[in-house]
């Protein structure tokens, strides 16, 4: 399958490394949660809004979830942090801490708007198998679904079905979240050949959206080490590969606008206008 080489479009810089991005219920907002502890907002035109201080450093977000304007995943409290009230300078409020479930790294979380839960990827130690898969309710219940998993690159949810990306291993599974049997309802979807890291996944009309380091190819006399990978949910399928800037960190789709977070940058794709 040929390679599309589109234009990204460059959409403004952050003082910190991108570390991930998601849409805000906003049509063309979207959310940046940068390394340095804080979580921005962006339009398409580059235009940057502080939203809350985390204090720590966060490694995930979602847009929304349990009435909360985002929810952040936070290495150094070992917590999900959400912002307090509006505006940059009160502290973060403490959603869900590890007294509550033992949270020592979480690293990616994805929601279920139907079922209305939300799933955290923890990861004690990133060298090793050993990432813990959580279910957590709006009330705060936690239920340990799944553990010594390899290294995760991705979430995301689509039909009641949580799809996991390896961040190393170029797998993409399927986890039947709704079944008694969990480890049954769990196969691989597909593997990426190609690719050598996931680092970010999102769903759009039926199709997987990877973000996917790759060896280094020569795409109309470009270098091309990153790309985003399109994937058929229900066949597994690569329906599509864009040439992507370098070091992605995140990707994210809103109102056919793919965008991807590479070092302190944010581009943007249309994807409707492409004929993807």
């Amino acid at each position: 399958m040929s390679i599309l080489n589109l234009e990204w479009i460059h959409c403004g810089q952050t003082p910190s490394r991108i570390v991930d991005v998601t849409p805000s219920d906003e049509p063309g907002i979207f959310l940046c949660a940068q390394k340095q502890g804080s979580v921005v907002s962006v339009d398409l035109k580059g235009e940057f809004a502080p939203i809350f201080e985390t204090g720590g450093e966060p490694t995930a977000l979602v847009g929304a979830w349990a009435g909360r304007a985002c929810v952040v995943c936070d290495s150094s409290y070992r917590s999900l942090v959400v912002p307090s009230a509006p505006g940059p300078s009160p502290p973060p409020l403490v959603f869900l801490s590890a007294e509550d479930c033992a949270l020592t790294q979480p690293m990616h979380i994805a929601v279920d708007p139907q079922a209305d839960v939300a799933f955290v990827v923890d990861e004690p130690n990133s060298q090793r198998s050993d990432s813990v898969l959580l279910r957590i309710g709006t009330d705060g219940v936690v239920t340990r679904l799944m553990g010594d998993m390899p290294p995760v690159g991705g979430l995301a949810v689509e039909g009641g079905d949580l799809y996991i990306a390896g961040r190393r291993d170029a797998t993409v599974s399927i986890l039947r979240t709704r079944q008694q049997q969990l480890r049954r309802g769990m196969f691989t979807l597909a593997r990426l050949t190609g690719t050598i890291g996931t680092f970010g996944m999102c769903a759009r009309d039926g199709v997987l959206i990877l973000a996917c380091d790759v060896p280094t190819q020569v795409i109309n006399e470009q270098q091309c080490s990153s790309m985003v990978i399109g994937l058929d949910m229900l066949t597994g399928e690569v329906k599509w590969r864009i040439a992507a800037p370098p070091s992605l960190s995140g990707v994210c789709v809103s109102d056919d606008k793919l965008v991807v977070a590479s070092r302190r940058s944010l581009y943007y794709v249309d994807l409707q206008a492409a004929g993807v």
